[in-house]
């Protein structure tokens, strides 16, 4: 087959093909998979973010919203498929534990009624935590047991980006692997987004209302992201969560008939052209970031004149 962009082989923006896509993958792979269970979740999680679910509001999170959740559980069901084709054992419940664990990480960023003020972005520090109290309620209602509640917990700790894994007192080594196939996810499916430069813009405003340091603008947070790669996410990927996202080429070679494994392509060409902004024109970043209509929905600011960006991006 020839060689196809990540965006060409999945569709995280709409729901209805990501879990098509997601129970086709589990059941080709694990004949005792509990799929309707899966599918139950799924279309919680999606009236969840809609706000179609009693007691909470829409999702209103500018950068970690439904279709960041979608790209998640992708990026697990194919690195579950690329561990089984690898011959790494892993059971159904763990499988269902792990892309329920997708599904909720994030949900902590969704206001309850109750919450009147700002967006769901404020709760960015500590968000984790809400998300674990709303899947343990999920579980509960829907005959999850108690160690399911536990070892999931755990799994979703592993989305907390200063979080070692080392600290996390997981029940068996099968569990730590679910662990580390999550965390993995979080970051190769965010970054290897076809709009993760102009989604950045988003992630600011989320910091900015959640009061995090360490970024001043836009800008700032655009330049400081190479050496985020490289020297946090690199190494979370390859020291804390044993570099399991090689799982990815398996499935690339399987499931798409890829030899280039198309999650990483995707992020290496998004790391280039950022790199090419910096380095060309970065007082006018805003010109070169066209994807997604996400910089029109953006007030304007006074770098939006200078250098016409190539056609390529």
């Amino acid at each position: 087959m020839a060689k196809q962009n990540l965006y060409d082989l999945i569709e995280p923006q709409k729901p209805e093909s990501v879990e098509r896509e997601v129970v086709a993958t589990m059941r080709a792979i694990d004949a005792e998979f509990e799929v309707d269970r899966l599918q139950h979740l799924y279309r919680h999680i999606v009236l969840l973010f809609q706000g179609l679910y009693p007691g909470y509001r829409a999702s209103d999170a500018w950068y970690h919203d439904l279709e960041h959740t979608n790209a998640v559980f992708l990026c697990v069901a194919a690195m579950l498929d690329g561990a089984h084709q690898d011959g790494v054992r892993i059971s159904s419940r763990g499988k269902l534990l792990v892309l329920a664990c997708a599904l909720f990480h994030d949900v902590g960023l969704i206001r309850r009624l109750d919450e009147t003020e700002g967006t769901g972005a404020r709760f960015t520090v500590g968000h984790e935590g809400r998300s674990i109290a709303s899947m343990t309620d999920y579980f509960v209602k829907h005959g999850f047991s108690d160690e399911s509640i536990t070892d999931a917990t755990h799994i979703i700790l592993c989305t907390v980006l200063n979080k070692a894994v080392g600290e996390i007192p997981f029940r068996n080594t099968e569990v730590r692997k679910l662990g580390q196939i999550l965390g993995s996810a979080d970051v190769v499916a965010q970054m290897a987004d076809r709009a993760y430069l102009e989604k950045l813009l988003l992630l600011f405003r989320e910091f900015r209302e959640a009061r995090l340091p360490g970024y001043e603008s836009e800008l700032d947070l655009l330049e400081k992201t190479p050496t985020f790669y490289q020297k946090v996410v690199k190494r979370r990927l390859e020291d804390e969560f044993d570099h399991v996202d090689a799982f990815l080429d398996a499935h690339a070679r399987v499931r798409w008939g890829q030899e280039e494994e198309p999650f990483h392509l995707a992020i290496d060409r998004n790391l280039q052209y950022l790199e090419q902004i910096l380095a060309t024109d970065k007082s006018h970043y805003r010109n070169w970031l066209r994807r997604g209509d996400v910089v029109a929905s953006l007030p304007r600011e006074p770098q939006d004149s200078g250098k016409d960006a190539p056609e390529s991006q």
